[in-house]
């Protein structure tokens, strides 16, 4: 895949999964993971 789409198509995957999940955060994927990670804890305990 050329780099120009990859990277297109990861930047909005990234947007796609902040919206569904009200992320309003650092744009950084250790942020993102962060934010899911907890959303996961909080849901499994």
């Amino acid at each position: 895949m050329p780099q120009g789409l990859a990277k297109k198509a990861y930047a909005a995957l990234d947007k796609a999964v902040d919206n569904a999940y009200g992320y309003k955060g650092k744009s950084t994927d250790a942020a993102r993971v962060a934010f899911l990670f907890k959303l996961y804890q909080a849901m499994v305990m």
